[in-house]
């Protein structure tokens, strides 16, 4: 269910232009005593409006005035909200996420509204951090989130880990240089594919990477069967992966040369 601060954040993202949705949260903003919040977001649309022509002796004419008074928790609360130049790479809507967050609807929802630039992310990179999606609940979690709705390129990609260590002789004594390896954990099991491959809400993908899980031939197969990736433009997945015979054609004919990689 939608709560009223993540509908008003996704008013805001779906009319980026308009400053109407924006004054209406300030609004109640400052019903619920955050006073300060919505004052931020009147003036950034203020400054935003008449430019240079803004009174220079406010403090709440640059970004940096405004941090001054605001909190870090309000600043992340406020990006993409207030009228304030965003960062190249914020605005490219790339955006990651540890496994961790997706364990419970408040905790992702909490996470989401508190960092409103996710509402606008694309590409999402689910970071695993020692853990592994197993099942469907990561999927139904992300495909029906108001905040991750813009979401159509997903990146489960196995956790790269360092590992070093030396040489040494019957003595003890270091006789090379450190060794340094890295050593892939999978982020994704079969049971994870398969999952996303039966879920409706995989229709909405055109981008998939799932490189360095690990998966055999049994994961490719029920990619290569899902009724709802018909959209995908990439699928990445050869690399890292542990398949053999047929299985790769199986891909090929179903999403063409051009996607699978």
């Amino acid at each position: 269910m939608i709560d009223e601060r993540e509908s008003f954040l996704r008013a805001i993202f779906d009319a980026s232009e308009d400053d109407m949705p924006r004054l209406v949260f300030a609004d109640w903003l400052e019903e619920r005593g955050e006073g300060l919040m919505a004052r931020a977001i009147r003036h950034s649309i203020e400054i935003y409006r008449n430019g240079p022509q803004a009174d220079p002796t406010s403090y709440f004419t640059s970004p940096s005035g405004m941090m001054e008074l605001l909190t870090h928790d309000q600043i992340e609360q406020l990006q993409g909200v207030a009228r304030w130049k965003l960062p190249v790479e914020e605005t490219e809507r790339i955006f990651s996420l540890p496994l961790r967050e997706f364990h419970t609807e408040n905790q992702l929802k909490k996470t989401l509204t508190h960092r409103p630039l996710y509402y606008t992310a694309k590409r999402l990179t689910i970071r695993g951090d020692g853990l592994q999606i197993r099942d469907e609940k990561l999927f139904d979690l992300l495909f029906s989130s108001s905040a991750l709705r813009s979401v159509n390129e997903l990146v489960i990609c196995g956790d790269e880990i360092p590992i070093t260590g030396t040489i040494t002789d019957d003595m003890g004594l270091l006789t090379e240089l450190p060794v340094f390896e890295i050593a892939i954990k999978p982020m994704i099991t079969l049971s994870g594919v398969e999952s996303l491959a039966r879920h409706r809400g995989a229709s909405r993908l055109i981008g998939l990477d799932l490189r360095h899980n690990q998966l055999g031939n049994d994961a490719l197969r029920s990619l290569a069967r899902s009724p709802y990736l018909d959209s995908l433009k990439y699928l990445r997945i050869a690399e890292g992966n542990q398949f053999r015979g047929r299985v790769w054609q199986l891909l090929i004919e179903r999403f063409g040369e051009l996607v699978v990689s």
